[in-house]
């Protein structure tokens, strides 16, 4: 058996560990899969599906590259008046939030040595009215890290 000792897992659980550390994050629920609405909080980070590819080096198949993409997503929910300010509030927190992300993998593309590199390479933001009495609006911004990294086996 040849294992793929993939940085999948270790990459996810690393990330969460650093965010989890960033002083801009306090308050904001981190977690490495999703989770139900009422788990996350009115401020998360949650992370989904992981697209991956994988080139095997010509030589004895004894290392490779990995390269995938992580989907992630924010969610922000603001209660107050159903008024603009409610809006930019929510949206503006979410966009605050995916900075805290991006400034971290800038700060340590390696997340500790885990991948040789990585970075956001994109983002969709979804508006939302929610809460029990539609008393709320949410925003969530949907984001892809692209991740690179050299296995060595054997």
């Amino acid at each position: 058996m040849v294992a793929l000792n993939t940085t999948v897992s270790p990459f996810l659980s690393g990330l969460c560990d650093a965010l989890a550390l960033r002083s801009g994050l306090q308050g904001v629920a981190i977690f490495s899969g999703p989770v139900t609405d009422t788990t996350g909080g009115n401020e998360a980070i949650e992370f989904g599906e992981v697209h991956n590819s994988i080139d095997w080096y010509a030589l004895g198949r004894k290392g490779r590259k990995e390269s995938y993409d992580v989907v992630g997503w924010t969610l922000v929910v603001k209660y107050g008046k159903a008024e603009e300010q409610t809006i930019r509030d929510a949206r503006d927190r979410a966009f605050a939030i995916l900075d805290e992300i991006n400034t971290c993998i800038v700060d340590d593309p390696t997340v500790g040595g885990i991948v040789t590199s990585c970075g956001l390479t994109a983002f969709d933001l979804s508006q939302v009215i929610t809460g029990k009495n539609t008393n709320a609006r949410g925003a969530a911004i949907a984001f892809t890290i692209s991740v690179e990294a050299i296995i060595r086996t054997g």
